[in-house]
């Protein structure tokens, strides 16, 4: 019974864990150490070695104690069965030097493994001498008879490795009587085990029926509760939803009224924000177009000034650039506000785009040729011209496509 044997050594562990108090370590340590023997006669040797090293983890008391040797003995049988001799003996000895030092009796059965590490390692004599040991310790602590058998059986294998067939005869014949006499034992245990629980099951089988009749009647019951319990249901059901849909064509319909209003008022809104816009645009472009002729005629001034008066013509021109400046940063603050929008969505379509770019963009937007984008922007026209080139080419344009209707198709 693997399966349930796993699930109650699992569930011993959580509860070990779960319980917590003065010995939680100990009880852990004993649940992982069983985990771990289970898994290492199932031949998981990596899954039962996690489990001893889980083991030595939670193991919190500096002292040795009896847990201790458990877990040494089993991490060589372990290190044995994996054919790591070296750490198998390590650990084994310590194992053994510490039950010696603490008097338990586990003495047996670690020197059965150190007699089969000598004996897998070739060292006969030294695993002879770990057997017979393993015997005298068997006999005068009266230990079970299983593991008796299987020592005699080691040992006579060792004889007749070492080529001395009568010993190892006569400790065969002693170890086959063992295990014939725990066989009988053990198939006359069954037997009666098979009889109880034979009559157990019949039992079972009579309270089995009786609940089965009383399961049909209240199953019938139920049914019949059921049905006019749904019956009851369908009918509250009915009602309300008849209520509910009532309400809701009420309610729909107001809501499409307001959604009606709410987009006629939105349109109305977007119409007339669309025509401050323009009018705005409007009043601004007329008011750069101004500012080029004014500073058109000044320049035109200064140069008569230049000529007729030197003296007068650097403060004169100083003043004026200095004028000119400020009256066109005012103009590119409130041109931002206004075009705002048409930044954003020029931003979403080319953010490759410069600041001044989409500056140049919004001004081609207005209509400006480029000697007025020249000046509004303070620049070269030649600088224009290379803008423009630029702009062309990070929005992907031929250069028969005209720049000034695309960007006019924007918002």
């Amino acid at each position: 019974m693997k399966d349930k044997n796993l699930f109650h050594l699992k569930n011993a562990l959580k509860n070990a864990k779960e319980i917590g108090g003065k010995n939680k370590s100990i009880r852990m340590n004993a649940s992982y150490l069983s985990l771990a023997d289970r898994e290492c006669a199932r031949g998981n040797y990596r899954l039962a070695l996690t489990y001893l090293d889980s083991c030595k983890l939670s193991t919190l008391q500096k002292d040795k104690n009896y847990l201790n040797v458990l877990v040494e003995a089993e991490r060589g049988h372990l290190m044995l069965k994996t054919k790591n001799y070296n750490k198998a003996y390590y650990h084994l000895l310590k194992a053994k030097n510490d039950q010696e030092e603490l008097k338990v009796t586990n003495k047996a059965g670690i020197l059965n493994y150190l007699g089969i590490l000598k004996a897998e390692t070739q060292q006969l004599d030294s695993a002879v001498y770990y057997y017979k040991e393993s015997l005298k310790d068997i006999v005068s602590k009266k230990l079970p008879k299983a593991l008796k058998a299987r020592v005699m059986y080691n040992l006579s294998n060792a004889y007749f490795t070492q080529n001395k067939p009568r010993k190892a005869y006569q400790l065969l014949l002693s170890s086959k009587k063992i295990t014939d006499s725990l066989m009988f034992i053990k198939n006359g245990s069954n037997n009666e085990l098979l009889n109880i629980k034979n009559t157990y099951l019949e039992e079972i089988k009579e309270k089995d029926l009786v609940l089965k009749e009383q399961k049909a009647a209240l199953k019938a019951n139920k049914k019949t509760q059921f049905r006019l319990k749904i019956i009851l249901i369908l009918v509250v059901i009915v009602f309300l939803i008849s209520s509910v849909f009532f309400r809701t064509k009420i309610k729909l319909q107001k809501v499409v009224e307001e959604k009606k209003e709410t987009e006629y008022k939105a349109q109305l809104k977007e119409k007339q924000n669309q025509k401050e816009l323009e009018i705005k645009n409007k009043e601004l472009t007329s008011y750069a177009l101004q500012l080029i002729d004014k500073d058109s005629s000044i320049d035109d001034l200064l140069e008569i000034i230049k000529t007729d008066s030197p003296s007068s013509y650097k403060s004169l021109h100083y003043k004026y650039q200095k004028s000119s400046k400020n009256l066109w940063e005012t103009f590119n603050l409130r041109f931002t506000e206004l075009n705002s929008e048409f930044y954003y969505k020029l931003e979403q379509k080319y953010p490759k785009l410069s600041v001044t770019e989409k500056k140049h963009c919004a001004l081609i937007k207005l209509n400006f040729s480029t000697k007025e984008i020249a000046k509004i922007l303070n620049i070269e026209l030649h600088s224009v011209h290379i803008s423009r080139s630029r702009i062309r080419k990070k929005i992907g344009m031929d250069r028969s496509e005209s720049l000034e209707k695309h960007i006019s198709n924007l918002y």
